[in-house]
């Protein structure tokens, strides 16, 4: 395992700065998940770690050593990491054996330590009876677990690993992603995870890095992302979020009174003085209520079921359209309907 950190990292294209000035430790061992929407940077940071892009400003270092500045960078063959991409990167005409240790071969590893390591590979991942099957022979969840199984018998000392369930389906994806954690425990690798779904990043990553514009927003513990989110980026990305103004009365001991839209409401987070500011609302922390002086009302615009629940939208004057998680029957399209804020969080000022 490998301790990776940036140090004011800039990548331009053209006029573009792809990555800006982004500063990240990422710890020995842990699983970092890098999310954020298209075009953000996400990519570009990992290819900057594996080393297929060099940056114009800052440092990147492995542990003590520094192994990407603009004057210099260290060959990706010689960083001592794989990667996992969402193409698997299979050779088709070779065995699973046979793409498991090629790299092995490569590296000139003796003949029998390559079999042994082929061999112990295979079994944690559930494919010793697949040895000799071609890629071709394989499906979807098979061929990625080759790609895994790949990493595991180079013993890397980080694992990058780029979208590589968006070709799956939903229910492969999820069988995956136990994989992928299993994988994690047993290899001892420190695993970099991009994605722009936030499932699997919330349930995998001991941390996530939410990225938009080339700039990280915020780096910390899934639930802390999701409960106390930093910037408004981030509270709108990460579940659902929506971010309405709020006007602070007082803050005291981690709660604050706002009103919203007219209406006195406790919330989650502290003010350093009165005066506007902005709330996050997720659909799981609103109520569909009968109208009242208590609660924030208007009509009902959209519903939308989802199975275990049903998404109600309302529009609110002055606040605009929320979105409420409703497991009863919803209330009908133009009909009013109150919304009771049960729970909410105060982005920093």
């Amino acid at each position: 395992m490998a301790r990776v950190r940036f140090e004011a990292v800039t990548k331009r294209f053209g006029r573009t700065n792809a990555v800006d000035a982004v500063s990240l430790d990422i710890r020995r061992g842990e699983f970092l998940a890098l999310l954020g929407p298209s075009g953000c940077g996400k990519t570009t940071l990992l290819r900057l770690i594996a080393g297929f892009e060099t940056p114009d400003a800052g440092t990147i270092s492995f542990d003590d050593t520094i192994v990407g500045q603009a004057s210099r960078s260290v060959a990706p063959e010689d960083r001592g990491l794989a990667m996992v991409f969402q193409s698997y990167a299979l050779w088709p005409h070779m065995s699973v054996a046979e793409n498991v240790g090629f790299s092995l071969s490569v590296r000139r590893v003796a003949r029998p330590e390559r079999e042994r390591r082929v061999s112990e590979a295979l079994a944690a991942v559930g494919l010793q009876d697949f040895a000799s099957r071609r890629p071709h022979e394989l499906s979807g969840g098979q061929r990625q677990r080759v790609a895994l199984a790949r990493c595991l018998a180079m013993r890397p000392g980080i694992v990058l690993l780029d979208e590589p369930l968006a070709n799956l389906d939903t229910h492969l994806r999820e069988t995956m992603q136990r994989e992928f954690r299993r994988f994690h425990g047993e290899s001892g690798a420190t695993f970099v995870y991009v994605t722009h779904d936030q499932t699997e990043a919330m349930s995998m990553a001991d941390r996530v890095a939410v990225m938009d514009r080339g700039q990280l927003q915020q780096v910390g513990h899934p639930r802390d992302l999701y409960r106390e989110p930093s910037t408004e980026m981030v509270a709108r990305f990460v579940g659902r979020g929506m971010v309405v103004p709020v006007e602070v009365e007082r803050s005291h001991d981690g709660f604050c009174e706002v009103r919203l839209d007219g209406l006195l409401v406790c919330v989650l987070g502290a003010a350093k003085e009165p005066g506007p500011g902005l709330a996050c609302l997720r659909p799981e922390n609103l109520e569909i209520a009968a109208p009242g002086d208590d609660v924030l009302c208007g009509p009902v615009v959209d519903t939308s079921y989802q199975g275990a629940a049903t998404i109600v939208t309302v529009l609110v004057a002055g606040v605009g359209e929320l979105r409420v998680q409703h497991t009863g029957t919803p209330p009908r399209l133009g009909e009013q309907a109150g919304v009771r804020v049960l729970d909410a969080w105060l982005l920093p000022s």
